[in-house]
């Protein structure tokens, strides 16, 4: 048996046993769950409302950065269903949504090296900005440690180091032929090398334009406060006097925790481990899971009511013309 197989297996019986303790937690505590969900119907629909008007900005932020790096020529109302429905792909199985959004801005006139060069410089920028809004924010706090500030200043500090040296790191290597000899007499690499070069230049060329950052800057700060916004209104429903660091630092765990690939690919990993680390933050065990199933739950219900709004506009558009 190979190691992927093994690997898929592992995969598989880790899943399982996830959804079935999730299962187990949400039976245990249906109670509470019922109570807290009667109490706050109206939380819950405001909540919701956020998340539309929030994964709309997402929306336009992406729109505007095609726009401006790759002169995209597609309608935002088109995109914006494209947007929606490689997210609701990524619900279901990760990542499948961005494959699916290249191949269908490749039909309407983007290559798929600038839609790899913009999604780096989007998914890049957005973690830098909230690490750095995170950080910012402990700052005006006089309950956080100095030592903790330092620490999350020297993890800003090496994320940025990593996201802007790495292309260059790669590119020095394939420049200086170390890749080029190792691989010389495979056409696969050669072709592979030769298009992260046209990627690596397009990055380049185009992360630090004025608009560029500009764009980036603005968008990135009005997306954290909406989905800080979120999250605080999901603890309140959970813990109404649940303080502004605990809140403040378990924004940051979920925020990290949501873009770990192994963890956020296997459903229930990331709700167990987010209640298990929010324990010592104030939170029960059974509070946290709930809280990250609210955040789970809202999101994909922002989701879904966009894309059907999205889909009925473009069809509307199509029936007129």
């Amino acid at each position: 048996m190979n190691k992927n197989k093994l690997f898929n297996i592992f995969k598989n019986i880790i899943i399982f046993l996830c959804i079935i303790y999730l299962f187990y937690e949400l039976y245990k505590n249906f109670n509470y769950i019922e109570t807290k969900f009667t109490e706050n119907k109206n939380n819950f629909f405001i909540i919701i409302l956020i998340n539309i008007i929030f994964h709309n900005l997402l929306s336009l932020r992406n729109f505007s950065l095609y726009k401006i790096c790759a002169k995209y020529i597609g309608k935002f109302n088109d995109w914006s269903q494209i947007f929606f429905e490689s997210l609701i792909f990524n619900v279901l199985i990760s990542h499948t949504g961005s494959i699916y959004r290249a191949i269908e801005t490749k039909k309407r006139g983007l290559e798929y090296k600038k839609y790899i060069g913009i999604f780096y410089i989007l998914f890049t920028s957005y973690i830098l900005i909230n690490v750095m809004m995170i950080i910012i924010e402990m700052m005006f706090l006089q309950e956080v440690s100095f030592q903790f500030k330092l620490n999350l200043f020297l993890i800003f500090l090496i994320l940025s180091v990593l996201i802007i040296y790495s292309p260059k790191i790669v590119n020095i290597f394939i420049k200086y032929n170390i890749l080029k000899q190792k691989f010389q007499k495979s056409n696969l690499i050669n072709k592979i090398i030769k298009n992260y070069e046209l990627i690596y230049l397009f990055i380049v060329t185009q992360s630090f334009l004025k608009k560029t950052v500009l764009y980036l800057l603005v968008y990135g700060i009005i997306i954290h406060f909406f989905e800080l916004y979120i999250f605080y209104l999901s603890s309140l429903i959970i813990q109404s006097d649940l303080g502004i660091k605990s809140v403040l630092i378990l924004f940051g765990l979920s925020f990290i925790l949501d873009r770990i690939p192994l963890i956020s690919n296997i459903p229930g990993m990331n709700e167990i481990l987010f209640a298990s680390i929010s324990i010592p933050l104030g939170l029960f065990f059974y509070e946290g899971l709930i809280l990250k199933l609210i955040l789970r739950i809202t999101g994909i219900i922002s989701i879904f009511i966009n894309y059907l709004v999205f889909y009925v506009l473009n069809l509307i558009g199509k029936i007129k013309t």
